[in-house]
């Protein structure tokens, strides 16, 4: 009975182990969906000739990478815990860079004019694209 009952226990904790991996890609995916939707909206930011309606979109964005934040927090979490240690060195590299892209948004917010913000935007744009690329390598970390 014992030779059954410890099987069963590890089979227990395997599986719980993968729920918490799947998890992982779950949060990543959450992340590459919102990095996509704000990225979208930095590039429509850009485009418009409004600056009050460029500083609308931004402040979007900077709620969406609070989010993203919160999600790669998570996902270091869920990846620490079904023991993939990869995927949370991808979360972390996320965290930070969207810290960073947020940081660089709230600087063209309060830039004050149009052509301040243009050149942070930008920039923000390019964390965000090397960001993307970070959660795509990531999503592949924790099967």
């Amino acid at each position: 009975m014992k030779a059954l009952f410890l099987p069963l226990i590890f089979l227990f904790f395997l599986n719980a182990a993968k729920a918490q991996c799947y998890d992982y890609q779950s949060s990543m995916q959450d992340l590459q969906t919102t990095l996509s939707e704000s990225l979208k909206k930095m590039k429509k930011a850009l485009k418009v000739d409004d600056y009050p309606k460029a500083q609308s979109l931004l402040d979007e964005v900077i709620v969406a990478c609070e989010n993203i934040q919160f999600s790669a927090t998570e996902a270091k979490r869920f990846a620490e815990e079904c023991s993939c240690p990869e995927g949370a060195l991808y979360a972390t590299s996320i965290y930070d860079s969207v810290f960073d892209a947020a940081e660089l948004i709230k600087k063209a917010v309060d830039s004050g004019s149009f052509s301040q913000a243009v050149p942070l935007i930008e920039k923000a744009i390019e964390t965000v694209c090397i960001t993307t690329t970070t959660v795509n390598d990531g999503l592949v970390a924790c099967p």
